[in-house]
Parts: structure tokens; sequence; C-alpha cells
């Protein structure tokens, strides 16, 4: 068995880490997986939300945060223990020193006072990913309602749309689209080796298309 993941789309949505939390319901539902599964899950899922509000919840003043090189000045708002681990080359487990044992705590590489990490050890992995990198998951998750809204819709493409004018398609999807001349979005996506980024593409242009046909109407008015 081999899976070709350059074949798919939106990579940040199809992650290792939240692979049970994609799958193990379906799993249930044809059996694959019991009880015992499930409630891992759960328990996994509940442990991720606690980690990610702890974050959030955790502030670190800015004398620390300058202390430890991460910011130019030392005054200034607290930082969130979200806003440290979104910058560059921070990991949780330096959050959490930063958190509980300041600056001092950061320089002896340990979490001070006997303090609990913020986040469970089952949890630790996807936090960090959901977190560091929550603008472009957020960003993908939107695309994909967006193509999913239009599907739904039965979103019309104009008859004679010069699919070479859409800016990003490949040769392939071109050739695939004109000969399909297909009349909807979902049609279009029902065409063979056209993939969800062709139809993010087809509607961004149609978009663009619409936005310039208001703006030349406006100025005529």
């Amino acid at each position: 068995y081999r899976m070709f993941t350059s074949r798919a789309e939106h990579r940040l949505l199809l992650r290792a880490d939240n692979a049970d939390a994609r799958l193990t319901r379906r799993a249930a539902e044809v059996g694959l997986v019991g009880a015992e599964a499930l409630s891992a899950l759960r328990q996994k899922s509940d442990a991720v939300a606690r980690g990610t509000a702890a974050l959030e919840a955790a502030r670190v003043p800015a004398e620390v945060c300058h202390a430890a090189g991460l910011i130019e000045r030392a005054a200034g708002p607290a930082r969130s223990g979200s806003q440290l681990l979104r910058m560059a080359g921070v990991d949780l487990a330096r959050v959490e020193r930063l958190v509980a044992g300041g600056a001092e705590g950061e320089l002896r590489g340990e979490l001070g006072g006997g303090a609990a990490p913020l986040v469970e050890p089952v949890a630790r992995e996807a936090v960090e990913v959901l977190v560091k990198y929550q603008g472009y998951i957020g960003q993908q998750e939107a695309r994909v309602r967006a193509a999913r809204k239009a599907a739904a819709a039965g979103v019309a493409l104009p008859a004679g749309l010069s699919y070479r004018a859409v800016p990003g398609l490949s040769h392939e999807e071109v050739e695939k689209l004109e000969a399909a001349q297909p009349a909807t979005i979902t049609a279009a996506q029902a065409v063979a080796g056209v993939t969800p980024a062709a139809i993010e593409r087809l509607l961004a242009h149609l978009q663009r298309a619409r936005t310039m046909r208001r703006a030349v109407g406006e100025e005529v008015g």
C-alpha cells in the first residue's frame, strides 16, 4: 500500500497528529475500532481544548520576554502563551518554562516551583501544531468551506469561459476543462485530473471577474 501525499490538497488539514480526530469516528462506524478508541479520542480532544485554553490564558510579562530575547523592548503588554508559541524558534516546552519560571526558568531549562506543564502529554503535539500554525490552518479551512459552499449552491461557470486565462491552472487542467466544458463548479470538481486547488483558483477568478464588472457598472452609472 502506498499513499501519494503529493496528490493531497490542504495538507495542513491532513496531518499525522490529527489523523485520529479525522478518522476514528469513521472507523467506528464501519466496525474497525471500538468504544476504547472512541473514549481515547474524547480524552485527547478534551486535553487539546484544555491545553489551547491554558496557553491563551497564560501571560508572560514583557520584561521576561525581553530577557529571553524574544522581543526588543522590556516595556509593553504581557504576551500570552499562544503569542509566544507562534514566534519563530519557540516551542511548547520553552513557553512553559517562561510561564512557570520566568527568565530564570528559561536559563535553567526547567519549570519553576514544581509547576505542572500547561499541556498534557497526550495533547502536546496537536496543541503545538494547532497554535503555531493557527493562521494558516484557518485559511485552508476557509478555502475548503468556500469550495463546498460553491458546489452546494451549484455555482455556474460562464459559457465560453477561457480556462487559459485562469491564473495557476496547469496545462493538463486547462486541457481537461476545455474538453469537458463543465456548466457548474460541481461538474468541474468531477472532472478527472482537476484538483481542489484548481477549483479554488476558478472560484477566485470568477470572484475577480464579478468585482471588475461591478466596478465598471458603477463607473458607467
